[in-house]
């Protein structure tokens, strides 16, 4: 058995995977995000285990018990500025922190938690005080979260400087 391929895996694709349809002519540099994306349309997932050359990544399910229960703990950690890393790579599990200054953290994660699509592979959570917010989620979604989080806070930073400017011309 491969361990860096879960027991999960090989159960997954030959239970009806979702597959090729006709050939797909790729240029070299599209070949791994358009695996990525097979991988994800079938409920596989990458876990990073070492990101420099050789680069070392695990296949594992996101569906079955077995594989669900440490896939948080193996999520890579990206800081902001590295998250255009994702772009390209949607079957990656990765985790981001995200500093909310204008928003209360945990009122932000009760209101977006319908975002959610799978609690068992994505997570929202307010962290240290209440201007923080610990993101995980596969690839583009994680940066659309991130992005989606920051928006909201560049908006209640326009708002709160809106209502000072009107205090201010109140006097």
């Amino acid at each position: 058995m491969n361990p860096l391929i879960s027991e999960e895996v090989p159960k997954t694709l030959s239970g009806g995977a979702k597959l090729l349809q006709a050939p797909v002519e790729l240029v070299p540099q599209a070949a791994w995000s358009f695996i990525e994306t097979l991988l994800l349309g079938n409920d596989l997932l990458l876990i990073v285990h070492r990101r420099e050359a050789p680069c070392l990544v695990a296949v594992v399910s996101s569906t079955l018990a077995k594989s669900r229960m440490n896939l948080k703990q193996g999520s890579l950690w990206l800081e902001r500025e590295e998250l255009d890393f994702l772009e390209q790579r949607p079957a990656v599990l990765a985790t981001s922190l995200v500093r909310t200054p204008h928003l209360n953290a945990r009122q932000l994660v009760n209101s977006l938690r319908g975002l959610m699509m799978d609690i068992a592979i994505q997570g929202m959570v307010p962290a240290g005080g209440s201007r923080l917010v610990i993101l995980i989620s596969p690839g583009g979604v994680l940066l659309d979260l991130v992005k989606t989080v920051e928006e909201m806070d560049a908006a209640q930073a326009e708002r709160l400087a809106d209502e000072q400017r009107e205090i201010g011309d109140a006097k």
